[in-house]
């Protein structure tokens, strides 16, 4: 885990650094290209409009759906691995009373997940389609990997309370949290790349 951790700092590091000097190139780029050919119709970075742009949607640009799921995600990634879940996977005959209770738990909880997507999807009328009746595009297809993420989480949750393995509300905290270590580098990767795509389509008028 270490030895992977380790790689994706790296490839972020480097990615990182590359993105910073496209961003820097296209800031002069479009700058240079605005003057020289007038006729492309391209925004400059660095006039009046562009120093706004950025000024103004530095924070919007960030505060997506893109960030919410890359947290959630490092969240399920860290509490998977902290409540020991996946253990009913691959050691279910050596597992404990308690742990096959535990298991027999999330076991209902899945059920009671299907049945209630079940019921908010693929009946008549249901609240999570669209106005047209579809599933994809819908509220529910939008929503999905977050939907998907937070239940993962609660399972991890159930799982480690009931096998003993979270004890406490600290316990069910740390499970909850530790995984945000493991994304911090793809964080810092997602602020670049995303404020660049951005920056591209402004220059583009797209």
């Amino acid at each position: 885990m270490q030895r992977l951790t380790r790689r994706i700092k790296n490839f972020c590091a480097i990615t990182s650094l590359v993105i910073v000097v496209a961003q820097l190139a296209l800031v002069l780029g479009s700058w240079i290209f605005s003057v020289i050919f007038p006729n492309m119709h391209l925004r400059s970075l660095l006039g009046g409009e562009g120093l706004r742009w950025f000024f103004d949607s530095i924070g919007n640009n960030l505060a997506n759906k893109g960030l919410v799921i890359i947290l959630l995600v490092g969240m399920l990634t860290g509490s998977v691995r902290h409540s020991r879940i996946l253990d009913v996977l691959t050691k279910y005959r050596s597992l404990n009373y308690r742990e096959k209770f535990a298991f027999t738990l999330i076991a209902f909880e899945l059920v009671l997940f299907i049945v209630i997507m079940g019921l908010f999807t693929l009946t008549p009328h249901a609240p999570l389609l669209s106005a047209t009746g579809e599933l994809f595009p819908s509220s529910f297809s939008r929503g999905f990997i977050p939907l998907m993420s937070t239940y993962l989480c609660f399972v991890s949750v159930t799982y480690g309370l009931a096998s003993g393995r979270l004890k406490t509300a600290v316990d069910v905290l740390d499970n909850l949290t530790s995984g945000i270590v493991y994304i911090l580098p793809l964080l810092f990767l997602y602020f670049f790349v995303f404020e660049f795509y951005r920056s591209v389509l402004f220059v583009l008028r797209l």
